[in-house]
C-alpha cells in the first residue's frame, strides 16, 4: 500500500515538473498576454504619433524577423530585439504621411520568433486613432481664373472648360466635405463626386442666370468645410473663382422679354394684355420679330423700339367655336445670338 502511495505522489510531483519546464523553454515577452499569442497582440495609437509605440522584455528568444502583412504602399512599422528587449516603432519616414496613401485604420505585421527549443509568431496589430490633424485643401491651388464664352444659359456647368474644383482631405475618418459659396446672382457649387480613395471630392460650378456678358471680372468666395467621424472641431478653408468672358464676344447680349408668358384677352375684336410685352434685353437694330406658330396666322404685330404691340387680323367664326384659347409664341432673334422667346396665351370669349 505504501508503495502504491507514494508511485502517485511520484506522479503528481514530476508531471507538472515536466509541464513547467516545457513551458520555460517558450518565448515570452514581457506585457504580451498568452492570449494575445493566440490572437494578436493590440497596440493603439494616434495618427499624429511617433517613435517607439511598445517596448517589453523577452524571455528564451534567441532570434526574430518581421513580415509585413497588410499590404499597403509602405512599411510603417519596425520592430528589432535590443539587450533582451522588444522594441516596436513606427517607421516615422513613412508613417507621417500614413494618410496621404492609407484608407485603412489598422497596420498588421507577424514577428517569427525563434525560441532556445520552439519558435512562436506574434501578429501585432496598430490601431490607429484618427484625429482631425488635416484641413480641407483646395486643387490644384486656392485660386481659380476661370475664361467662358458667353452668352451661357441658366444651370450649365462651367467648370469643364478648366477641370473640377478638387479638394483633398486625407483623414481617415474623412465622410464629406461641405462647400458653400457667398451668395451672388451668378453662380452655385455643387458636389460632382469623389476620387482617388475617397481623399478627394469633386465639385462644379453651375450658371444661376443666363450670362448674357461679363463686362468686369466676376469674383465669388467659396468655403469648404471638413466633416469625419472624430468629434473634433472642423477646419474651413477658403477659396476665389474669378470668372471672365473671352472679349471677342463681349458685346454680344441675346434678346430676352420682360416675361416669358404674356396673357391677353379677346373682347370685342382686340386683344387686352395684362403686362406690356417689353424685349429688356439684348435689344438694338439688328433684332427681328416674328410671330411663331400654327394659330400665330391670326395674329400681327407692330414694333416701336424694344416694344411690341400684338392685334388679331383675323379670327375665324369656327376657331371661336372651338377653342377656348390660343397659343403662339414671339420671337426675338439677332445674328450670333440665341432666339428671345415669350410665349402669348389669348382667352377667347
Amino acid at each position: 500500500m505504501n508503495t502504491i502511495m507514494s508511485f502517485y505522489w511520484l506522479i503528481i510531483v514530476l508531471v507538472p515538473a515536466i509541464f513547467v519546464s516545457g513551458e520555460t523553454n517558450l518565448c515570452a515577452i514581457e506585457g504580451v498576454k498568452d492570449s494575445a499569442w493566440n490572437s494578436e497582440f493590440i497596440i493603439r495609437i494616434k495618427d499624429f504619433q511617433n517613435g517607439i509605440t511598445f517596448r517589453g522584455k523577452t524571455t528564451n528568444i534567441i532570434s526574430m524577423d518581421l513580415r509585413d502583412i497588410s499590404n499597403l504602399k509602405f512599411d510603417y512599422i519596425k520592430a528589432e530585439i535590443k539587450d533582451e528587449e522588444l522594441i516596436i516603432s513606427l517607421n516615422d519616414l513613412h508613417f507621417i504621411e500614413f494618410e496621404e496613401h492609407e484608407t485603412v485604420s489598422k497596420i498588421r505585421i507577424a514577428l517569427n520568433f525563434r525560441c532556445i527549443k520552439s519558435s512562436r509568431t506574434l501578429i501585432v496589430m496598430h490601431d490607429i486613432t484618427d484625429t482631425n490633424n488635416h484641413e480641407p485643401v483646395f486643387l490644384p491651388d486656392n485660386n481659380y481664373n476661370i475664361s467662358i464664352i458667353t452668352p451661357l444659359g441658366i444651370g450649365l456647368p462651367i467648370v469643364p472648360i478648366f477641370g473640377k474644383i478638387l479638394v483633398k482631405d486625407v483623414d481617415l475618418t474623412n465622410t464629406e466635405i461641405i462647400i458653400s459659396i457667398e451668395p451672388n446672382e451668378y453662380f452655385d457649387i455643387i458636389y460632382d463626386g469623389i476620387k482617388d480613395n475617397k481623399k478627394i471630392h469633386k465639385f462644379k460650378l453651375v450658371t444661376t442666370k443666363v450670362l448674357h456678358s461679363i463686362d468686369e471680372p466676376i469674383i465669388v468666395k467659396i468655403t469648404a468645410m471638413d466633416k469625419d467621424e472624430t468629434g473634433d472641431l472642423p477646419y474651413t478653408t477658403h477659396a476665389t473663382i474669378k470668372v471672365d468672358s473671352e472679349s471677342v464676344i463681349l458685346n454680344l447680349v441675346t434678346p430676352s422679354f420682360s416675361m416669358p408668358f404674356y396673357r391677353a384677352n379677346f373682347s370685342h375684336g382686340k386683344l387686352v394684355f395684362d403686362e406690356k410685352i417689353v424685349l429688356t434685353e439684348g435689344f438694338d437694330e439688328n433684332v427681328e420679330f416674328k410671330l411663331v406658330g400654327e394659330q400665330a396666322a391670326y395674329f400681327n404685330y407692330s414694333q416701336n423700339g424694344n416694344k411690341v404691340e400684338i392685334f388679331a387680323s383675323s379670327l375665324p367664326d369656327n376657331i371661336m367655336e372651338q377653342n377656348s384659347f390660343l397659343l403662339f409664341s414671339l420671337e426675338a432673334t439677332k445674328n450670333n445670338t440665341l432666339s428671345g422667346i415669350a410665349v402669348i396665351n389669348v382667352k377667347l370669349p
